[in-house]
């Protein structure tokens, strides 16, 4: 985290606290909305045990963050989401020692299915700044969501998560999405993000966020 945050462990630990209110069936309905609105991503292949597990350990992590719009009712997980992390390598670090050795293999199994996202991050894990920076791990809405309100729009998501990152003295968000993937490179643009690198068809953006 950078030098100049303001924030203390203290009010870190309270914000955990809050999270931990969510019950086991609100983190199982963002582990199905994810895996509904992120089909293709290592963790949705890997299964919902491993989505759980990962949304579980963010939530006891002190630098990640998690946006969570249930659906209605009878649908919960028909909703929202949005995670992001105010230190990229060390909620990396969380996750892989909080997480069960069996869901680790089974995340490590899609990487050599697909390495790709893996070989990029590698790659760009020199131009990606080690502190100072939010970065935005997750992003979905379902279209039932979408008729719900405005606050389930991915615009409010991601200001949320922006907000987060101020509070927290971050100057920098920055974000990676695949080229092929135009609604969300158009999305990020829109929401002033600019590009940075791209490798292997990976769009690497980042925005100077204002306090």
């Amino acid at each position: 985290m950078d030098g100049n945050a303001v924030v203390s462990q203290e009010d870190l630990f309270t914000e955990i606290a809050l999270l931990r209110d969510m019950t086991d069936a609100s983190i199982a309905a963002l582990a199905k909305c994810h895996r509904i609105c992120l089909p293709n991503t290592t963790s949705s292949r890997a299964g919902i045990k491993a989505l759980y597990s990962l949304y579980r350990t963010m939530i006891s992590d002190p630098f990640s963050h998690i946006v969570w719009r249930p659906g209605r009712k009878e649908a919960l997980y028909l909703g929202a989401f949005a995670s992001g992390t105010m230190n990229l390598r060390a909620t990396e670090r969380e996750i892989k020692k909080r997480i069960d050795a069996l869901i680790i293999l089974k995340l490590a199994f899609q990487n050599v299915l697909n390495p790709r996202h893996l070989l990029v991050r590698k790659l760009w894990d020199s131009v990606i700044p080690r502190e100072g920076v939010g970065y935005i791990l997750t992003i979905g809405v379902t279209r039932e969501a979408r008729e719900i309100g405005v606050d389930w729009s991915g615009s409010s998501l991601l200001g949320e998560l922006e907000d987060w990152f101020r509070a927290h003295g971050v100057a920098e968000s920055w974000v990676d999405t695949e080229r092929s993937n135009v609604t969300a490179v158009k999305f990020y643009q829109k929401m002033e993000y600019e590009e940075v690198s791209e490798t292997y068809g990976n769009v690497l953006m980042k925005k100077m966020l204002s306090q």
